[in-house]
């Protein structure tokens, strides 16, 4: 009797990373809409990334073959939440209260987003931080005339 070897058939799904974890110098996990991914080697993508992995099932589990920082069509350069984040921060003039309510405001929006499936879920992610902000700094903008849209 011969064994026929099975041909692995790669997946790719794209989404917003909503757990990642190193579980040992050699493993990791990143869940993806509810779903679970094994990696092998260092992680090197974060909570609130949007990547890219490519995967096989092997018994049940997926693991992954590539896992990479998506982009976006007609945008040259992705730049998450988090990214933006740590560009405003650097910016001279940022004390440690501004930090700390960007950072809080930041928090809110990508939990408000995080599983949208929408294609300008940066876009509003940033937007809806800014709102975020803004109420926390006693400005209290309305969120109708804020363009955020919580349809």
């Amino acid at each position: 009797m011969e064994w026929k070897q099975r041909k692995k058939r790669r997946t790719t799904v794209q989404g917003v990373v909503e757990h990642a974890v190193q579980n040992s110098e050699t493993r990791y996990g990143v869940r993806i809409e509810r779903v679970w991914y094994n990696g092998f080697g260092k992680l090197a993508v974060r909570k609130g990334d949007i990547v890219r992995v490519e995967y096989v099932d092997h018994n049940g589990y997926a693991n992954i073959e590539n896992i990479e920082i998506a982009g976006v069509p007609g945008v040259p350069e992705l730049r998450t939440a988090r990214q933006e984040l740590e560009k405003e921060l650097a910016s001279a003039g940022a004390n440690k209260d501004t930090r700390i309510t960007k950072a809080v405001a930041l928090k809110c929006a990508v939990s408000l987003w995080a599983n949208s499936k929408r294609q300008d879920v940066e876009e509003r992610t940033l937007r809806s931080a800014k709102v975020f902000e803004d109420w926390l700094e006693g400005k209290n903008a309305p969120v109708e005339d804020s363009g955020v849209g919580f349809e």
